[in-house]
């Protein structure tokens, strides 16, 4: 376990920075399957619609980027003894962490719904009426990469969370041990 929490506690920044970017990498590429929508009439509309919650994985992604390299910044892969400003960037991570995932689910389970609901025949056979190349499949896995991604979120948040309790209970039990050996200081006197 101390080996583990170790390597996290040199790593969790790294860890942020990539999570983080892969969830960046995934609000660009979330409305990619519906891209095409723009080109029939009555979805037009429709790829406006995603583009709120699209940007909100992209702004929480920015956040999250900009917070994991804080890390670095705190010297919290290197403290022995942590301060209340390194357990603050832990909680703020965490709490971070489990929003962000939080978003991320209920961005991807809307515009799932949404995906959904589109007449995709009718799109399709629209387009080949047209001679158009435009296709839109009913099948993505778009959705089930939000999913991952935002377990992979919670479980960096998990992780910075293990770190942030091991230090603070080799903290309290080094205020322990100065309260014992002040103790048996007085007593000798």
């Amino acid at each position: 376990m101390n080996k583990l929490c170790e390597f996290l506690k040199k790593y969790n920044g790294v860890i942020g920075i990539l999570v983080f970017a892969l969830m960046a990498v995934f609000g660009i590429v979330m409305s990619t399957p519906v891209a095409n929508c723009v080109y029939y009439q009555n979805t037009k509309d429709f790829y406006k619609a995603m583009m709120p919650g699209n940007d909100l994985v992209i702004y929480l992604s920015i956040f999250g980027i900009v917070w994991s390299v804080i890390y670095g910044l705190l010297r919290n892969k290197i403290r022995k003894v942590y301060y209340v400003s390194n357990f603050v960037w832990h909680g703020v991570y965490v709490a971070f962490a489990i929003g962000a995932a939080i978003a991320l689910v209920v961005v991807n389970i809307n515009y799932m719904n949404a995906f959904n609901k589109l007449p995709f025949d009718a799109m399709n056979q629209y387009w080949e009426s047209h001679f158009d190349t435009y296709r839109i499949s009913s099948s993505t896995p778009i959705f089930a990469l939000g999913f991952i991604e935002a377990g992979l979120i919670i479980l960096s948040g998990v992780c910075c969370a293990l770190v942030a309790v091991k230090q603070a209970l080799m903290r309290l039990s080094k205020k322990n041990e100065a309260a014992i050996a002040k103790e048996e200081g007085g007593e000798n006197e």
